[in-house]
């Protein structure tokens, strides 16, 4: 295998753009100056400005916390707030990929058939989830399918193992996405085997977010296609001119063949296998797919490599036939989540497993920054008798987010959600299982980041035996975990417990 190109100097997104802005400011206050005798007409002119902005967001179709987050400080510091949002939210380009996304969507629709002899099975079985089920078939579209063999994995050492095993067994093509790609370990093992496929004749195709870019060394695409891999890179970050703290590919998708398909909390870098401690222990989880539904995470990859293409390609040569398997009260949909669509697809799930929990949810999530929605759902679960559990960091990888997540602690509490946090470190893994019998795995975290703004993916199983699973690695979790008491929460330092409640405004903006 041909060397990897020398790691460069990485300059952070955030630091470059902040100082960019900077910029920006410092020719604001120097024209602020400048014309100083016109300053009183100038304030009247953009207060008037932002009230105008104000009324535009309050009659936008969004979370009404998501329109509060904008208008504070549109009207505490109307020239920032102005800026601030035209930066972030009316620039064309963002507006333009999830046109062209919804395009790609509409062009792989027709190869994801709705099956509705499935669909009444599960409806006899249990009509609510038969509901849901008919509601992302419809609005995906993502079809629900009979379970094939799946397998769930508590750790990413485990997920990565299984994934390098169908990697060297793959015969015709790999589809590769992840959030994050970064040098180490576990990449150079990954690139070894990729290789020889693709020397071999396998099809091997990459999709990493332009984010990750600054954790790769430069050229690294080129590199990837030099082993005969083929890259592409969603939404390459130009500092200054993108947005590119909204709207990125949060997903991960790997498919082998048709025949296996991986998907959850998992990047590839070492910190997700532990060669590399960043936040304590990081605990992730992932499912393997096999059967019919791998079928829909191979439209769900390509509808996101062909977003950004003109040209189509035959994705029906990707598709596999699948005899019909026995009567099964096993079911599975594979389902994505884009911002734009005009649907919240994974926040409705999550809400439906909450208000049709009748025994028990439990939920483990690395954030924890809810919707109105989700909280009143979560703390509705508990003042019925649910047994809501839900599983948070002790060991944080952004401290603002940290705060604000436990700032929730004390309403959550008192509605009699038992909260946790995990002692070893960081759990990454973004899960639900709720009464033995439905489970969710997938990339989907509970904050407005994930339930709003980005491209997500996720795999809702009805399935007993997978949800025992599921909850076999919730319950091995809590045995390391901390029980949070309101007394505990007194006990945190003033100054986090002050971050936590004044940065909860803007929660949805982190």
């Amino acid at each position: 295998m041909k060397n990897m190109p020398k790691s460069r100097r990485k300059s952070h997104p955030v630091f470059i753009t902040l100082v960019l802005m900077l910029i920006q400011l410092g020719v604001l206050v120097y024209a602020y100056m400048l014309f100083s005798e016109f300053t009183s007409f100038l304030a009247f002119g953009w207060t008037f400005f932002a009230l105008i902005l104000v009324v535009f967001i309050i009659n936008r179709e969004e979370n009404p916390g998501y329109q509060i987050a904008w208008i504070i400080p549109m009207c505490l510091f109307p020239l920032f707030g102005i800026l601030l949002y035209i930066y972030v939210q009316i620039l064309p380009g963002t507006r333009a990929m999830a046109k062209e996304y919804s395009k790609s969507v509409e062009r792989t629709a027709p190869f994801l058939v709705f099956k509705r002899d499935v669909l009444r099975r599960l409806r006899s079985i249990d009509g609510p989830f038969g509901s849901l089920a008919m509601y992302m078939g419809k609005r995906g579209p993502y079809p629900l399918y009979l379970s094939g063999e799946n397998r769930y994995f508590s750790s990413g050492e485990d997920a990565f193992e299984s994934i390098f095993e169908a990697f060297e067994k793959a015969q015709e093509f790999i589809f590769i996405e992840f959030f994050i790609m970064s040098e180490g370990q576990l990449m150079e093992r990954a690139l070894k085997i990729l290789a020889e496929k693709a020397a071999n004749g396998v099809e091997v195709r990459v999709l990493y977010d332009g984010t990750t870019s600054y954790r790769l060394p430069a050229g690294f695409d080129k590199y990837l296609e030099s082993l005969g891999i083929r890259v592409q890179i969603f939404s390459p970050v130009i500092p200054l001119l993108s947005t590119y703290q909204n709207n990125r590919d949060h997903r991960k998708i790997i498919v082998i063949d048709g025949k296996v398909a991986f998907t959850g909390g998992i990047n590839l870098a070492d910190e997700y296998v532990n060669i590399k401690e960043l936040f304590g222990h990081w605990k992730d989880a992932a499912i393997r797919v096999e059967g019919e539904a791998v079928n829909s995470f191979t439209m769900l990859f390509l509808q996101m490599w062909n977003m950004q293409r003109k040209d189509d390609e035959d994705v029906l040569v990707y598709l596999r036939r699948y005899e019909a398997l026995p009567k099964s009260d096993s079911f599975i949909i594979p389902y994505a989540d884009a911002p734009y669509d005009g649907e919240s697809m994974a926040e409705n799930i999550y809400l439906h497993i909450l208000y049709q929990a009748q025994k028990y949810v439990h939920i483990i999530s690395p954030y924890f920054i809810p919707s109105h929605d989700v909280l009143t759902a979560i703390t509705f679960a508990a003042k019925r008798g649910v047994d809501v559990k839900l599983i948070l960091p002790s060991i944080p990888d952004k401290k603002i987010p940290f705060f604000v997540a436990r700032g929730y602690y004390p309403q959550l509490i008192r509605a009699g959600v038992k909260i946790y946090e995990y002692t070893p470190g960081f759990p990454h893994s973004k899960v639900f299982v709720s009464d033995d019998k439905v489970s969710t795995v997938g990339s989907v975290n509970l904050d407005y980041r994930s339930l709003y703004l980005h491209y997500e993916v996720g795999a809702l199983v009805y399935e007993k035996d997978m949800a025992l699973k599921v909850e076999a690695d919730i319950l091995a979790t809590l045995r390391e975990s901390q029980r949070i008491y309101l007394d505990d929460y007194r006990s945190f330092s003033l100054f986090s417990r002050l971050i936590g409640k004044v940065m909860r405004i803007f929660g949805p903006l982190l």
